[in-house]
Order: structure tokens, then sequence, then C-alpha cells
């Protein structure tokens, strides 16, 4: 994205600042880009098998979003699913992709436990202490409470347990 810088005609004293901002009519801010509609793929699709392990990638046009991957144990009939990676490109944080990629991890988990007829009970993930500050807050936005705190697990730092629950 370019401005345009245009001067305007001063036959009176010239002012202090002499140009006029022109933007082109689709510009809304620095750095941004016209919002598409975001397209989801699921890889593989719901299906009601015993440890499904799922992959939503998130994508807008021709760029990639962000990706979440989250699993069901595979002798599991208790309603719990973790979250195993959940990501949003840098350059497209803090523009509400992540609240729409969660809503998209929801509803397919909640999809997967009506397909094997199973309440859903609870969804978790595991974050680290010092490098996830800013995802920390991000869960807690999406309904997740911290509610373990494993010591030493990783390198140099603990591990945070967020959980979110259904019932």
């Amino acid at each position: 994205m370019f401005l345009q810088f245009v001067s305007t005609p001063n036959q009176e004293k010239p002012k202090k600042f002499p140009l006029t901002l022109t933007l082109p009519p689709d510009y809304r801010g620095e750095g941004t880009r016209p919002s598409l509609m975001p397209q989801f793929t699921y890889d593989p699709p719901i299906s009601p098998a015993a440890g499904l392990i799922q992959t939503l990638r998130m994508h807008e046009g021709e760029i990639p979003v962000g990706t979440a991957t989250w699993q069901s144990a595979t002798a599991s009939d208790d309603g719990v699913i973790q979250i195993l990676d959940f990501n949003i490109a840098a350059p497209l944080c803090r523009q509400g992709n992540g609240g729409r990629l969660m809503a998209a991890l929801v509803t397919q988990t909640l999809a997967y436990h009506r397909s094997r007829r199973i309440p859903a009970r609870r969804l978790w993930i595991l974050l680290r202490q010092k490098r996830h500050v800013i995802a920390r807050a991000f869960f807690a936005s999406q309904g997740f409470t911290h509610i373990a705190t494993v010591k030493d697990l990783l390198r140099d730092e603990d591990g945070l347990i967020y959980i979110r629950t259904f019932d």
C-alpha cells in the first residue's frame, strides 16, 4: 500500500503544512489489508472414531492465518479434549483471528462429541509460564481458567494447565 501526497493550492499565506494526504478508497489503516471472510480446512474431517487428532487451518483467500491441532484420547469416553497446538501468524495477531480460530475449534470438538454421543466436558491446554504470557491472556479471555502449575516441567520454566468447561 502506498500513500500519495498531493500539494494543495495556496494563493494566500503559505501554511505550515501545505500538503493534503489522499488515501485510496479501500485504505483502512497502516499495516492492514482488506478483510476477507476466513475459510477453514479440517484435516481429517470429523468422524466418530475414538482417538481423533484434527488440525484446523484458517486462511483468508491465499493468506494462511493460523492453525490449531486438538486430540481426543484413544480409549476415552469422558468428553475431554486436549489442544496440542494453537498458532496465529505473527503479522495477523490482535485482529480477532485467534477468537475466530478458537470458535471453529470449539465447534469442531462439540461436533465430534455429538457424533460419538458423548457430552463435551473439558477442553485443556498446557502453556509455558514465561514465554506464553500473551497466550495466557488470550486463553483466559476465551473462558479458560488456570487450574494447575507443573513445576520445572520445561527447561527453566513451569508448565501451566488451562481448562475450559462445558458442563
